[in-house]
């Protein structure tokens, strides 16, 4: 048994999600993720050099 990526609802075998709305959802949170990550990549490195001086 697997689990919907979203969710968590138990799923038969070779299912990623349990409906559209919880693939949508996923879809939409790792969209803003891959465009937020260069900010925190940016933030992180900047918390480092200024930690280090």
């Amino acid at each position: 048994m697997d689990r919907c990526g979203w969710c968590g609802r138990k799923l038969p075998y070779g299912q990623h999600f349990c409906c559209d709305v919880c693939n949508e959802r996923y879809e939409r949170t790792l969209a803003r993720d891959q465009r937020c990550i260069k900010w925190f990549l940016l933030l992180l490195a900047a918390g480092i050099w200024i930690g280090w001086f």
